[in-house]
């Protein structure tokens, strides 16, 4: 029977560039969705799916993500002294979401470079890997899902979104054979085709949000689906499926829009449901 998936890959290295000028001193992932940043609504997904270690994935400059995750004593204290319970209880929780470690990835080679640079620390265990450019809203969360299919079919496991035709230009493309229900063994991949190009139905990994992989391939720039797409070949079965709400995170129009969507679950912020 398959390993328990207990760790979790985070890369977060990137400069940002779609937030410029915003992301010029603070990391994208810092960049708030309603109340809390991006990425602690992705480190909160990843403790409720039953990771026990995080592994974030930075780069020089960046030390603002460890920065949030960290204790910070003189803020607790002025909170405690003003009676703020509510607010010290949010502040405190940060640093208690999950044993949190970081690593540094020194060059810019590319996501597939930037989840190798962890497999010391993840070793020779099945690990999940989250892309905090999309968040799903999802219940059981979406990672808890692909593990139920991992522990089923074993190995690796990636998300799939439907996508319009016109789009398939901008992903990378699966060619999916469905073996179980909202599950699928990929044929083929094929990065940012032209729409009709090759037959492929118009499905695309979303973000490389994968569970139960285990590290493959080389360093170098060369796009996380070509990595993805090796394993495919080396294992012959990459599973998928996704049951849930996507939150684009990843450029500016996708935040705007799913602020809202966010917000009008928190009292105070975003729109209100009808």
């Amino acid at each position: 029977m398959p390993m328990e998936i207990r760790k979790a890959v985070i890369p977060a290295a990137g400069w940002g560039t779609r937030f410029l000028p915003a992301t010029k001193a603070i990391p994208k992932e810092l960049l708030p969705l309603a109340d809390k940043p991006v990425i602690q609504h992705t480190v909160e997904e990843a403790a409720a799916s039953g990771i026990e270690q995080v592994i974030i994935v930075t780069s020089p400059g960046k030390g603002a993500l460890e920065a949030h995750f960290s204790m910070c004593p003189e803020l607790e204290t002025a909170l405690d002294q003003k009676g703020d319970a509510e607010l010290l209880e949010k502040v405190r929780c940060t640093n208690q979401l999950a044993d949190i470690c970081y690593v540094m990835q020194q060059e810019p080679l590319g996501l597939g470079h930037a989840i190798l640079v962890t497999k010391d620390i993840v070793g020779d265990e099945p690990f999940a890997v989250f892309l905090p450019d999309d968040l799903f809203a999802a219940e059981p969360p979406l990672i808890r899902q692909m593990a139920e299919v991992y522990q089923r079919f074993g190995g690796s496991v990636l998300a799939l979104l439907r996508v319009v035709p016109e789009d398939t230009r901008r992903y990378g493309i699966v060619k999916p054979e469905q073996v179980a229900e909202r599950t699928y063994r990929i044929l083929d991949m094929v990065e940012k085709p032209t729409p009709g190009d090759n037959g492929q139905i118009p499905a695309h990994p979303a973000d490389f949000r994968g569970a139960g992989g285990h590290h493959a391939g080389q360093g170098g720039r060369d796009p996380a689906h070509r990595w993805a797409g090796a394993a495919a070949a080396a294992a012959g079965r990459l599973r998928l499926g996704v049951r849930g709400d996507v939150l684009r995170c990843g450029q500016a129009a996708g935040t705007a829009q799913d602020l809202d969507r966010v917000g009008a679950a928190r009292s105070g912020y975003g729109a209100r449901a009808a």
